[in-house]
Parts: C-alpha cells; sequence; structure tokens
C-alpha cells in the first residue's frame, strides 16, 4: 500500500507540475499579446501618426496651420498618399462622426485656441496651434450638397458649412 502511495503521489506531482507549466505558458501568451496590442494601439510614430486604441483608426498628428475648401481637402488627403505619408498611402478625409470620436468631454488648456481651451484626445492637442478650430469631415449635409459638416474642437460641436468656406483637414487611415 505504502508504494502504491509513493506512486499515485508521484503521478499527481507530475500531473501538477505539468498543469501548472501549461498554465505559465498561457499566463506568458496572455501577457505576450496585452504588451504587442498596446505597442500597436496606442503609438505615436515620428509625430506623424497615432492609433486611437478606442476605435483603431489612424490619425494624422502633424497638420498644416492652413485652411481649404471642402474640394480642396480631399486634394490635400491626395497628396498625403503620394507623399506615403507616416507609412501610408490610403488617408482620407474623415467622416463627421469619426472627427466626433477624437473629441473629449473635458477640455484641455489650450493657450493657442481663441478661447483658450480645445476639446480633443491628448496624443493630438499639441497640434492645435490654430486659433478657431474647425475641421473638415468628409459627410455632406444632407438638405443641401453645396454644404458639409465642420466638427468644432474648440468647443467639442459640430455645424454644416457652405463647401466653400475654409477649414483644417486631419486626415485618417482605417475602417469607414
Amino acid at each position: 500500500m505504502k508504494t502504491t502511495l509513493q506512486t499515485t503521489k508521484k503521478t499527481d506531482t507530475a500531473l501538477i507540475l505539468k498543469k501548472s507549466n501549461m498554465l505559465l505558458g498561457i499566463t506568458k501568451k496572455i501577457l505576450s499579446d496585452k504588451l504587442v496590442l498596446k505597442k500597436t494601439t496606442d503609438i505615436v510614430s515620428n509625430n506623424k501618426v497615432w492609433q486611437d486604441p478606442d476605435t483603431g483608426l489612424i490619425w494624422q498628428v502633424e497638420i498644416e496651420d492652413k485652411e481649404y475648401s471642402w474640394d480642396e481637402s480631399f486634394e490635400y488627403a491626395k497628396r498625403l498618399n503620394a507623399e506615403n505619408y507616416g507609412g501610408y498611402s490610403d488617408w482620407r478625409v474623415p467622416t463627421k462622426d469619426e472627427l466626433r470620436t477624437i473629441l473629449t468631454e473635458e477640455s484641455f488648456e489650450n493657450p493657442k485656441s481663441y478661447i483658450g481651451q480645445t476639446y480633443i484626445k491628448k496624443p493630438l492637442l499639441e497640434s492645435m496651434t490654430m486659433e478657431w478650430q474647425w475641421f473638415w469631415s468628409a459627410t455632406e449635409y444632407n438638405n443641401d450638397s453645396s454644404e458639409a459638416w465642420h466638427v468644432y474642437f474648440n468647443d467639442g460641436y459640430d455645424c454644416y458649412f457652405d463647401k466653400s468656406d475654409e477649414g483644417y483637414v486631419r486626415c485618417v487611415v482605417g475602417r469607414q
């Protein structure tokens, strides 16, 4: 009986060690995946692009301090594609809903804004050097095809304007 107990204990110990090693391997895999996820979703690369961990969209970080008409904003996106800006060649003007995903509920102090604040996610805050922070979206206004939506980062609202008016452009890569 003593031999049977010793054999059972050895078998149990081996089984426990095997399961422990298996769990250790699973834990390492989970931790490794989390590190990879963090590396790929929360990067600002060369101050050019940032991937929003909330949406997976990749945003242009550096933007031109120049205003464009709505039609010109699409030409601007084409130029980024031709330059392979930030390593991407599929830049586009974001939709109104996509632009709204980078708005924040709380404002951040921004002395360059005409009201001293900006409602934008922190990785993009430093690029907000303009006084008036109207940004074009690719979304046309439903009731009038001569107008399109702007998102306003000074106060976190959106409004439609005539397409010949001017606004800034922050392009995006990713699902539409």
